[in-house]
C-alpha cells in the first residue's frame, strides 16, 4: 500500500512538472540570423575547434574558397553573436560553414566550428541577436550523453522537395553531420540556437523561421542536461512531400568544458535532436541517458502512438517490479509488432538492471527483426546497460549471429560502438569475423570513433 501511494505521488509530480515546463516557443523564437562578420586571420589557415578548444581536424582558409566571397581574401566569416571561454581560458567565436551551395569543396572548406580569438589579427565586434540560446532552469532535468546519430536522408522538415528530389530542408544535417558531411571523417552533431520546427502538423505554421542556426558543435560524450522546456515532437516529410515520420528535439544545457557541473567553461544552451522515427518503424534515440542523470519529472499523454513513444524516451517511471512484470506480460500477449515496439519504449522508462535483463529476455524470444532492432537501440539508450555490459554484449552477439536481417545487424554494430567499453570493443572485434563488407566498414568506423574518444 505504501509503495502504491509513493507511485501515485510520483505520477502526480510528473503531471504537475509537465504542466510547469516552459513552452517551447519561449526558447524557439523565429528570426535567428548569422552576423556574417569578417575577421582577418593569422596565417593561411586556422583550425576549427570544438567548444572545449580542441581541433576538429578541419580548417578555415585564408584564400576564401567560398562561392559567394562575402569576405576579402585573408579573412574568415564569423557568426559573432558571442565569445565563449574554455576551462583553460581560451576564448572562441563561432564560424558557420556551409554545403555545396557555398563552397567549391564543401568537405575541406565548408565545416562549422569555433575559432580561437588568438588565431585572428584582432577581436571582432560582437553583434548579438539576443533572441535564442537563453538560460533556462535545468537542475531537475535528466542528463544525457550526446551520441551523434545519422538521420535518414529522406526525412525533411519542410514539404518542399522538388521533382528532382532535392530540398535544403534536411533533418540529416542535425544527426551526425560530422560523418555525413565529411565523407566519414568526423563525428559530431550541432547544438542550435533555435529549432527548425515549433510543433504541430500543419505547414508552414509548424516551421520556425531562421531555425537550425548552429551555436556550437556537439561532440560525442558531452553531457547535455534537459532544461525545463517542452520538447518539440515535430514532423518529417518524404520525397512525395507527405508526412513520413517524426523528429523530436529538446532544449538543454552543456558547457564548453564538456557539460558536467564541474567541467567548467561557458554555459551553452540550445536545441538538440533527441530521437527520430519513420512512420511504421522503430524510434531511434540520438542521445544516451547518462549514468549521472537525475530522475526526470516530465510526462505527457497523447493519442498518437509515435508521440507516446517519444514521450516514453523523454520521461521515466519508478523502476518497480510490478510495473515491469505487467508490461512484460502485455508484451508477450501482444500480436501486433508495432504495439510491441511501443511497449518496449514503455518498459524503458523504468531504467534499472532488472529492466535491462527483462528486455534481453524479450529480445532473445522475439521473432520480428524490427522489434528486435527496437530492443537493440533501447539497450544502447539506457543508463543501466553499461553496468550490465557483459550480459548485454553476450546477448547482442548471440542475436547478431542468428540474424539474417542486414539492417538489424548494422544497427547492432552501431549500438555496441556507442558504449566504448572493453567488452564492447571485444564484441565489435568478434562481430567482424564473417561479416559482410558493409558490416566490416561499420565495425571499423565504430572502433575509429572509440579510439578518437579515448585520445580526447
Amino acid at each position: 500500500m505504501r509503495r502504491s501511494l509513493i507511485t501515485i505521488a510520483l505520477f502526480a509530480l510528473c503531471i504537475a512538472a509537465a504542466a510547469a515546463a516552459a513552452p517551447a516557443d519561449r526558447f524557439n523564437v523565429p528570426g535567428q540570423r548569422r552576423t556574417r562578420t569578417c575577421a582577418e586571420m593569422k596565417g593561411e589557415k586556422i583550425p576549427l575547434r570544438f567548444a572545449d578548444g580542441t581541433p576538429t581536424g578541419f580548417f578555415a582558409h585564408a584564400n576564401d574558397p567560398s562561392k559567394d566571397a562575402r569576405c576579402a581574401v585573408g579573412c574568415v566569416e564569423l557568426d559573432a553573436h558571442e565569445v565563449i571561454t574554455t576551462p583553460s581560458g581560451m576564448e572562441l567565436v563561432f564560424h558557420a560553414g556551409g554545403g555545396p551551395g557555398h563552397y567549391e569543396d564543401h568537405v575541406e572548406n565548408g565545416q562549422y566550428g569555433h575559432i580561437a580569438i588568438d588565431d585572428l589579427k584582432s577581436p571582432s565586434k560582437l553583434t548579438p541577436k539576443d533572441l535564442n540560446g537563453k538560460p533556462a532552469p535545468w537542475k531537475t532535468g535528466a542528463a544525457y550523453l550526446i551520441t551523434p546519430t545519422r538521420i535518414p536522408h529522406d526525412m525533411w522538415y519542410k514539404p518542399n522537395v522538388t521533382e528532382a528530389g532535392r530540398s535544403g530542408s534536411t533533418y540529416f544535417t542535425y544527426g551526425n553531420p560530422g560523418y555525413d558531411k565529411t565523407r566519414g571523417r568526423g563525428d559530431w552533431t550541432y547544438i542550435n540556437w533555435s529549432w527548425v520546427q515549433n510543433g504541430g502538423p500543419k505547414y508552414p505554421e509548424n516551421t520556425c523561421g531562421g531555425g537550425g542556426m548552429v551555436r556550437a558543435m556537439g561532440r560525442r560524450g558531452m553531457t547535455f542536461v534537459a532544461a525545463d522546456v517542452a520538447p518539440v515532437i515535430g514532423y518529417s516529410y518524404g520525397p512525395d512531400n507527405q508526412v513520413n515520420g517524426r523528429v523530436t528535439a529538446f532544449y538543454g544545457r552543456t558547457t564548453a568544458g564538456g557539460g558536467g557541473e564541474k567541467d567548467g567553461g561557458s554555459e551553452i544552451f540550445g536545441w538538440l535532436p533527441h530521437s527520430y522515427q519513420k512512420t511504421g518503424d522503430i524510434i531511434v534515440p540520438c542521445v544516451r541517458r547518462s549514468r549521472a542523470a537525475r530522475q526526470p519529472v516530465t510526462f505527457a499523454r497523447s493519442n498518437d502512438p509515435m508521440e507516446r513513444m517519444a514521450w516514453n524516451l523523454l520521461s521515466e517511471a519508478p523502476a518497480e517490479a510490478p510495473r515491469r512484470s505487467e508490461i512484460v506480460k502485455r508484451y508477450r500477449a501482444e500480436a501486433d509488432a508495432a504495439a510491441r515496439m511501443e511497449l518496449l519504449t514503455e518498459l524503458s522508462r523504468g531504467d534499472d538492471a532488472e529492466m535491462v535483463r527483462a528486455m534481453l529476455e524479450l529480445l532473445a524470444a522475439e521473432k520480428e527483426p524490427r522489434v528486435r532492432e527496437q530492443a537493440i537501440v533501447l539497450l544502447g539508450y539506457l543508463r543501466s546497460s553499461p553496468g550490465e555490459m557483459k550480459r548485454v554484449g553476450e546477448a547482442l552477439l548471440t542475436n547478431f549471429r542468428r540474424s539474417t536481417d542486414e539492417r538489424e545487424r548494422l544497427r547492432t554494430i552501431e549500438t555496441v560502438g556507442n558504449f566504448a567499453t572493453v567488452d564492447s570493443r571485444a564484441l565489435l572485434a568478434t562481430a567482424r569475423n564473417g561479416a559482410s563488407s558493409e558490416e566490416v566498414k561499420a565495425v571499423e568506423d565504430a572502433l575509429a570513433r572509440d579510439k578518437a574518444s579515448a585520445r580526447r
